[in-house]
């Protein structure tokens, strides 16, 4: 009977990693969307660390299905993947086979296998990692990727849940609904005051920060994907991208 339980919770693990591949991100989804445009700032921020004699290497951290791995695929970088979800990682595997994938909770994990990971790379990114996690976790989980950085490395993350611009349309009715349910500071929303906050307390700096989404989801039904996607790519480099729901962050060591 256990047995059988421990089959039916790994087929439904499986089951969501699929679906955040194909029904999260799928071909019309608002996070799709977002992607399309991120992956190019992704490849652009990557573009612009400095060349090394040695292999350069990066590790995603909260890797999930391997979005992120995917774009150093035929690069110099060796990349690898972190996350606790074998399900995840069973997905990551099967769509990245250059990279090297494991599961790792590096705020609760055993001394010993942090250790292998301190000081070791030249690029940490972390995306869709902050805004869903608690707040109390955040700090704990970039203090050790202080540590896994080399002293000239790189960290670079994303806040999805930028509070200004179009998000704030919906903060009032989050905010009853979260207080009503208890559900916890996290998933929605968090303002760059406390982006900045969170970095100082690890030891971090911004050097640069982009910003893409100034439409909500609600944009595409109505103006098409295609329409949509065009209308964010026209503003993406623009000031206005500041107030964009997505910011992807550029920081080092203090």
């Amino acid at each position: 009977r256990d047995d059988l339980l421990l089959a039916c919770i790994s087929i439904a693990k499986k089951a969501e990693a699929l679906k955040y591949d194909e029904v999260v991100y799928g071909p019309t989804s608002y996070s799709n969307l977002l992607w399309k445009i991120e992956k190019d700032q992704i490849r652009k921020i990557v573009a612009e660390i400095p060349e090394s004699l040695d292999t350069r290497q990066h590790l995603d951290f909260a890797c999930g299905t391997g979005r992120i791995t995917s774009l150093f695929e035929g690069t110099s970088w060796k990349s690898s993947g972190i996350d606790i979800s074998p399900a995840m990682l069973e997905r990551a595997r099967s769509v990245n086979s250059f990279a090297d994938f494991y599961a790792l909770d590096i705020i609760n994990g055993e001394e010993r296998n942090l250790r292998e990971h301190r000081g070791r790379y030249d690029l940490i990114t972390s995306f869709r990692f902050i805004l869903n996690a608690e707040p109390k976790l955040r700090l704990s989980a970039f203090r050790a990727l202080h540590s896994f950085l080399k002293p000239t490395g790189r960290l670079v993350f994303n806040n999805h849940g930028n509070l200004s611009g179009a998000k704030w349309l919906g903060l009032p009715r989050d905010i009853a609904r979260r207080k009503n349910d208890g559900r916890p500071e996290a998933g929605y929303f968090l303002s760059h005051s406390k982006v900045l906050s969170l970095l100082k307390e690890s030891g971090f700096v911004v050097e640069q920060q982009i910003g893409s989404g100034l439409l909500t989801s609600h944009g595409i039904g109505l103006l098409g994907f295609d329409r949509a996607f065009a209308w964010e790519s026209s503003l993406k480099d623009s000031r206005l991208s500041r107030f964009g729901v997505n910011q992807i962050y550029v920081a080092r060591k203090v």
